[in-house]
């Protein structure tokens, strides 16, 4: 019991600002991913089919690989929906998919962003 006595409870500032960054991270994820794949000559249609393949892809994926789904599934719903929308319009196995290889990239930037937070924040209240 004694070594619950000793830990202080942590300031609303520091919950504040942690709500604060994530959010912001969260439509940086959004934005980031609709940018790229313009960038690389993707439709706007596929911008936003990158995001929600995403979404569709890490739920079905949290399902079939528990730990680690939701991640692969972000990458493959993300990837394949953008291809399938590519291709349909008209664009060569080529440039379909360096566009959907693109979506990949972005989500992987963001992540890399997010985990990069996390660990900063932990270090931040370990040394606190």
């Amino acid at each position: 019991m004694e070594y619950f006595e000793i830990i202080t409870p942590l300031k609303n500032k520091f919950y504040l600002i942690a709500v604060v960054i994530f959010i912001v991270l969260e439509i940086i994820e959004f934005l980031l991913s609709a940018l790229v794949v313009k960038l690389y000559g993707g439709t706007t249609s596929s911008s936003y089919l990158s995001i929600l393949g995403a979404i569709i892809g890490g739920i079905i994926g949290t399902f079939i690989f528990p730990i680690i789904g939701s991640v692969v599934g972000l990458i493959l719903g993300a990837y394949m929906i953008t291809y399938y929308n590519e291709k349909n319009n008209g664009k060569s196995v080529a440039e379909a998919t360096k566009i959907a290889n693109s979506s990949i990239l972005s989500f992987v930037l963001i992540k890399s962003l997010k985990s990069i937070t996390i660990i900063g924040m932990a270090f931040y209240l370990i040394n606190k």
